[in-house]
């Protein structure tokens, strides 16, 4: 088990970096975050291209290509660059070729950040670019404007969001399997902190062996059921306040110590403008094996301003 999520963490590396300067130079540079949907065959293995419309110029056809780039629930990070400033961003086009094994993709959002004032503007997506959807006509393009502040704050959008983030990321079994490529809390460290907190328990459930329960049951089997009881639900309580303690504290060093794997990733944002939108890493370090909901904050932060992943 070990080895095979050790792999994956390695793959994950390569998932994570940032792709430099597609297509042609120039002196104004711009960065885009594409984020694929985490749904089944949300990934497509087309070439996907892009274009910038701004107030002041446009960015013209440019190609974002990448070993690896959009899989199913992935951040991209791309780099573009311009002779002439766009000046504030305010419309995209975005498409693909319709080419490889599965060329269907479902485009959650993408980002433009412009690096010469830190800017950044939000383009909503949620929707499929494929030619086997009927909902959107069957196009590979589309062109999208720049969201509104109403926009960001749908209460919807942001459920989806803290709830995908919940699930991938803050659930500490489920996430094994399926974390933010970008998080340094990398899937072995997930794994050992999943095996702490069953060995705790047990540890914890095995001192208070032969005390609980009824001596009618003593007497069956090793597998008979104690039925639940005033006992057996503080017992409960009790273990899970010895244990919780040791498991946050285990989970906490891992979470803000730096693996050897997720050592080429950029450094962790702190104060205000941390954020968790998938393209920065961890925006609570205290997260237990239940869905919680500590993401919103970084959520809300993340909608009222510029932010650096760098």
């Amino acid at each position: 088990m070990a080895v095979i999520l050790r792999k994956l963490d390695q793959l994950d590396v390569g998932r994570a970096r940032i792709i430099p300067f597609c297509g042609r130079g120039g002196h104004f540079k711009y960065e885009i975050l594409v984020k694929t949907g985490w749904g089944r065959g949300a990934g497509t293995t087309a070439h996907v291209g892009i274009m910038l419309y701004g107030a002041d110029s446009r960015s013209g056809h440019r190609h974002l290509d990448g070993d690896r780039a959009f899989h199913r629930n992935s951040l991209d990070i791309f780099q573009i660059a311009t002779p002439h400033s766009l000046g504030d961003v305010w419309k995209i086009r975005v498409w693909h070729d319709n080419k490889g094994l599965s060329p269907a993709w479902f485009l959650q959002h993408i980002i433009v950040r412009d690096l010469q004032n830190g800017r950044s503007t939000f383009f909503l997506v949620n929707d499929w670019l494929s030619v086997e959807t009927e909902s959107n006509g069957g196009l590979v393009e589309k062109e999208v404007l720049a969201a509104g502040e109403a926009a960001l704050w749908r209460f919807q959008r942001l459920l989806v969001a803290e709830l995908q983030r919940g699930f991938f990321d803050k659930h500490i079994w489920l996430s094994m399997w399926d974390r933010p490529p970008r998080s340094r809390f990398t899937r072995v460290q997930r794994a050992t902190c999943c095996v702490l907190l069953f060995c705790l328990f047990l540890g914890a459930n095995a001192v208070w062996y032969g005390v609980v329960g009824d001596a009618t049951y003593s007497v069956g089997p090793m597998s008979s059921l104690i039925p639940p009881s005033a006992d057996t639900v503080a017992i409960g309580l009790v273990s899970s306040v010895v244990v919780y303690p040791v498991y946050l504290a285990i989970l906490f060093l891992f979470r803000m110590t730096r693996s050897k794997v997720a050592g080429g990733l950029s450094p962790t944002p702190t104060g205000p403008q941390a954020l968790d939108v998938d393209s920065c890493l961890d925006s609570s370090v205290l997260d237990s094996s239940f869905l919680t909901f500590a993401g919103l904050r970084a959520e809300v932060r993340l909608l009222q301003g510029s932010w650096h992943c760098r």
